[in-house]
């Protein structure tokens, strides 16, 4: 059955700004961070002034901020659909898609090359994706119902516009990558995206064996979209890059956002339920490699963990224990269990609790949803509660053998530091018997 029509807004970011589709046409809103955001995607925290903020929050606050100038203040639309670089694969297009899920209730991300408006002739042509540090060549072609589809995309990490401006001869790197992205197919044209400095156009046009376009990102978000893009997303999965690994620009390339910007992102960020004060989580997780104490055993249904010895059963109930140190107020953890259904993973899992998180809307209690987290040693949904003005809840989710084990550290405000190496433990030493 073919998709059925949709139209929604796009957003599309680039170089300092943001761009998307108000009801009058394309809007650009200035924003300085969105740069930094999408330099530092692999990096957990971002440092802004003299802060550390979560990389999501601010994205999220990106995001708010361009909604509300194209619809008036309204903090909530009900599609979204976001375009992504296209090179990018799952872990980041999903901090990217938990960003605008705080702005929106249904989000379909896809690749930027596909927003790029289909040319009035021809059948496949090449997206150039200039970025400051990097640029990407995506390869599209029309199948045989007319519609984009991504054939294949190549990626020069460390050649970008900037590398261009210093140095035109860079752009042989360029020419050679659309090339390769090519792979021997005739293109018609290569429509470029994500720079509008003449210099760089200029120096493309000259040194790509190719017609070379220049594509004003207001097109790109007055576009509709036709179809849900979620199947596309699916396709690309393969192909696309999938970052497992952390790789940050090298440090004399990374971005600092001056002073004056903090208090922008601080200001909106708490608009989209983020409470800066207890949202930073340490940069570095506490060494607890060389714990040697006695540790004590606690089930759970089908599950268990060991924690140190001081630690006790408070409260326990079917699929849920509360534990509580020897002689300690106001630290506890919480592990609760839930059966899921016969094969679901920690993707489905994430969707499903953002989705609750996002129905509490911007004043609820939740921020920091990253679905991706790693912490302790294993990768796992992970969101901050604050249930109060004295205390947090950092909690951490994971999936394995149809359970779903979610495990909350609570800690008054300024007392993680005493908690994590438990919090670790426990999370670090769950086991989930087989079915």
């Amino acid at each position: 059955m073919a998709a059925a029509a949709v139209i929604r807004p796009i957003l599309y970011l680039a170089d300092d700004v943001v761009w998307v589709q108000g009801p009058s046409g394309a809007i650009r809103v200035p924003d300085d961070p969105v740069r930094h955001c999408l330099d530092c995607i692999d990096d957990d925290t971002l440092l802004l002034g003299a802060q550390i903020l979560a990389t999501v929050d601010v994205l999220a606050a990106a995001i708010h901020r361009a909604i509300g100038t194209v619809s008036g203040g309204t903090e909530f639309v009900p599609e979204l659909t976001v375009a992504h670089p296209s090179h990018w694969g799952m872990p980041r297009r999903g901090v990217f898609e938990a960003a605008a899920r705080r702005c929106a209730d249904d989000v379909a991300m896809v690749p930027a090359a596909l927003v790029v408006p289909v040319p009035s002739s021809g059948t496949r042509w090449i997206v150039l994706e200039c970025a400051a540090l990097s640029t990407t060549a995506t390869v599209v072609e029309l199948d045989r119902h007319g519609a984009p589809n991504v054939v294949s995309c190549a990626l020069a990490p460390e050649t970008g516009t900037l590398d261009l401006s210093e140095d035109p001869a860079q752009v042989t790197v360029i020419d050679r990558l659309v090339r390769d992205a090519a792979d021997g197919r005739s293109i018609e044209a290569v429509y470029v995206i994500g720079t509008a400095a003449d210099d760089v156009l200029g120096i493309l046009t000259t040194g790509i064996g190719s017609t070379v376009v220049s594509v004003p990102p207001a097109t790109m978000v007055e576009r509709r979209s036709e179809a849900q893009p979620t199947d596309q997303q699916d396709r690309t999965a393969s192909w696309v890059s999938p970052g497992p690994t952390r790789t940050p620009a090298p440090p004399h390339r990374r971005w600092h956002v001056p002073p004056a910007t903090v208090a922008v992102v601080v200001a909106a960020t708490i608009g989209v339920a983020v409470a800066v004060a207890v949202a930073l989580w340490p940069v570095r997780a506490p060494d607890v490699s060389g714990r040697t104490e006695p540790l004590e055993r606690f089930e759970i249904g089908s599950a268990s963990m060991h924690l140190p010895e001081e630690w006790g059963v408070r409260a326990a109930e079917p699929g849920r224990l509360e534990l509580v140190p020897d002689g300690v107020s106001g630290r506890r953890i919480v592990v609760i269990s839930v059966d899921v259904a016969a094969g679901s993973d920690r993707v489905a899992i994430a969707r499903t609790l953002e989705r609750r998180i996002v129905e509490r809307g911007p004043d609820g209690p939740f921020s920091g949803f990253d679905p991706e987290k790693e912490f302790a040693g294993r990768v796992g949904v992970s969101y901050l509660e604050t249930p109060d003005d004295q205390s947090s809840v950092r909690w951490h989710v994971l999936v394995e053998n149809d359970l779903q084990m979610s495990v909350g550290c609570q800690f008054r405000e300024g007392e993680w530091e005493s908690l994590a190496a438990d919090c670790e433990q426990a999370v670090r030493s769950i086991e989930v018997a087989s079915n």
